[in-house]
């Protein structure tokens, strides 16, 4: 009897950490699945429309996306998501699996860095516990929701586990892992090779440089780490900036960093001690009592925070080469702290509210890892260990069950789902809205309606993660206005007043306003801001002719601030249609306007007459339904400066252009 209870004493210790490991997990996945459905955001969308856009186009860099913040997105983020839309279709499962999938990599690569360590395992299942746990909304939502920090999670596990791997490895297997740091740096760099100068490669050639110095033994292997990381990121960078770079449009973003005033810098410094706690879930605005439940969380917040800092304190840090495995993650934290605390408190835009200490999260899992080596250090009894890590894991899972499953318990719902089903079933299929409120209802609409992200002040589109081809859906007889309750108040009437017509009906739908028109309100959108391909006008005080512009003739040569026309037509052929209705606005002056008076503007089988004016003057003339490429200017009576005694020039000229605009226009 003695005896079994022995074995089930033992069973029972040896599966408590497994079996917490795989609640937690359970608890990760309805996260994915159900609760994040509430919080699903245009943010968090956007890598669905993207991927829409690869499985629609065929292409892996969609022509017409406007990528951001020197971001490249080839693969990363949605890698899976492309197959996954054509399974399910675009919609909050094919996302919800594309999550699933990431967190299937993120355990391998923490599988990967644990499984060579010479720790006990419960202190191996305690770091994975870790790796999947949070404590504040943020965390759960930019690791496990949006999947935006995911990657450099795997990367750290992954970076240390090869370190971990070169430093005892047989000199016959160390090519394996030299190759798996050259891919591992080259998947990152092609994506955006500035940011993983910073994140990526400095803490490779940190740690590299850490074990050269460490174990003088082995200088080579560490030394050949280092360049083998440099030279995957020169090759990748190189990669990136003649052949991925060349082939996309980036968008000015918000990462131009200035270095911050006196009152910016306080004002950083509050912000990253409210992010600091607010990742702790040491505050949320809310007061409780200290014997209440929340206080009880509250409390169990503050001694999880405290036990993370006294294990950066106090854990065993000897510079040699048996405490590499806890020495390389201590390099990283400050690293890692240093840089970021100088991008965060000393320069703008980065430090905005709590959600932007974000930056510092490889800093929070960092000091996870920290954490187990510290408690695996204690000199306690075996028992009193497992005690230990289980209360501690206890008060995670708590945690984790109130971020994960609580909330998707709840009657909730995310409030773009009610209005992507108002617009089905009203048979709404093309429309817009503010960033916020576009893609999200796209995704949740199913492809059966495209919201297209614009500023609702001017209403002009925001080019930011989308594509030029949503503002140009002329298709559409019926299209759509989306406001939520400040912007109906603040931006509706001077959106009307740029359309210039009263929509048909104005739906309530679940604290939103859709203003529904009776015809394709995208014909209204300023045309200097979407149709990029005629750019801001045609310049003839420029050397040369757009890109966009095909052929060209009956201009004459280069004159430092206009062209004359020669002869009597003179010609623009574009390299695609123009739109079907737009205003011709050109600028100039004619030759002698007593001898001629008018010219011709002749697009299609639309001919307009246009009367001359003495001087420089801005001539506007409008298209409407037209079908065509060419513009044609015809001038009825052109002259020669030397026929009227001005010299010797014998061109004949009419017109002197200084520039040609085209402004695209409702067929109405």
């Amino acid at each position: 009897m003695e005896e079994q209870k022995t074995i089930m004493s033992q069973v029972l210790k040896k599966a408590i950490m497994p079996f917490l490991l795989l609640a937690n997990i359970g608890m990760l996945v309805f996260y994915s699945l159900v609760t994040f459905k509430l919080q699903f955001t245009t943010d968090s969308a956007t890598k669905s429309l993207l991927a829409n856009e690869v499985l629609n186009l065929g292409e892996l860099l969609p022509a017409g996306w406007f990528y951001v913040n020197n971001d490249i997105w080839v693969v990363l983020n949605h890698l899976f998501l492309v197959p996954l839309i054509q399974i399910f279709g675009l919609n909050y499962l094919s996302y919800a699996v594309n999550n699933l999938l990431f967190y299937c990599f993120y355990g391998v690569a923490i599988y990967f860095f644990v499984s060579r360590l010479t720790i006990s395992s419960k202190s191996k299942y305690f770091i994975a516990i870790l790796a999947i746990s949070s404590l504040s909304y943020y965390y759960a939502m930019y690791l496990f929701g949006e999947i935006a920090y995911l990657p450099i999670y795997a990367f750290i596990f992954l970076l240390l586990g090869i370190v971990n791997r070169v430093t005892d490895a047989d000199e016959s297997s160390l090519n394996k892992y030299y190759l798996g740091l050259f891919l591992l740096v080259a998947f990152f760099t092609i994506h955006n090779p500035q940011r993983v100068l910073i994140f990526n490669l400095m803490p490779i050639l940190l740690a590299s440089a850490s074990l050269y110095f460490i174990d003088s033994t082995q200088k080579v292997r560490y030394l050949r780490l280092s360049l083998v990381g440099l030279a995957s990121f020169i090759v990748s960078a190189i990669f990136h900036y003649i052949v991925i770079q060349r082939n996309v449009t980036i968008t000015s973003g918000a990462n131009t960093l200035l270095f911050a005033d006196y009152e910016q810098v306080l004002s950083h410094v509050s912000i990253f001690f409210a992010g600091l706690l607010d990742v702790f879930n040491l505050v949320d605005g809310e007061q409780h009592s200290p014997f209440s439940f929340p206080g009880l969380v509250r409390l169990g917040s503050f001694c999880f925070f405290a036990l993370t800092v006294l294990s950066l304190v106090k854990v065993r840090k000897k510079f040699d080469r048996e405490n590499v495995v806890v020495l390389i993650p201590c390099l990283l934290i400050t690293y890692y702290l240093f840089v970021d605390m100088f991008l965060y408190i000393f320069t703008v835009p980065l430090a905005q509210n709590v959600a932007t200490f974000r930056y510092f999260y490889p800093v929070v899992l960092l000091s996870f890892i920290v954490m187990a080596f510290f408690l695996e250090q204690l000199r306690w009894a075996r028992h009193l260990k497992l005690i230990a890590l289980v209360v501690v894991v206890l008060f995670l899972s708590m945690s984790n069950y109130s971020r994960y499953v609580s909330p998707g318990l709840s009657d909730e719902f995310n409030p773009h789902e009610p209005l992507a089903e108002y617009l089905t079933e009203h048979g709404l299929t093309y429309g817009f809205a503010s960033f916020w409120h576009s893609y999200v209802t796209t995704v949740f609409a199913e492809n059966k309606a495209l919201i297209a992200p614009v500023h609702l002040s001017n209403f002009v589109p925001h080019n930011w993660l989308s594509s030029k081809d949503w503002y140009t859906q002329y298709g559409a007889d019926e299209t759509f206005i989306v406001l939520d309750n400040d912007e109906y108040q603040k931006d509706y009437n001077a959106i009307i007043t740029k359309i210039g017509t009263e929509p048909v009906r104005v739906d309530r739908v679940n604290g939103f306003w859709v203003a529904v028109f009776d015809r394709n309100v995208a014909y209204e959108l300023d045309p200097r801001e979407y149709f990029l391909e005629l750019e801001h006008s045609i310049d003839f005080s420029i050397k040369g002719y757009p890109k966009f512009i095909r052929e060209w003739d009956g201009f004459s040569h280069y004159e430092p601030s206009f062209r004359w026309s020669e002869g009597k037509k003179s010609s623009l052929a574009f390299s695609e249609k123009l739109p079907g209705s737009f205003n011709l606005v050109f600028s100039g002056f004619p030759f002698d306007v007593s001898k001629s008076s008018t010219l011709e503007v002749v697009v299609g089988t639309d001919v307009k007459t246009v009367i001359l004016k003495s001087g420089v003057q801005s001539y506007q003339v409008n298209f409407r339904g037209v079908d065509a490429d060419e513009i044609n200017f015809i001038y009825k009576r052109p002259f020669s400066p030397i026929d009227m005694g001005m010299g010797t020039d014998k061109r004949k000229l009419s017109f002197a252009f200084s520039s040609v605009e085209i402004w695209r226009a409702s067929l109405f």
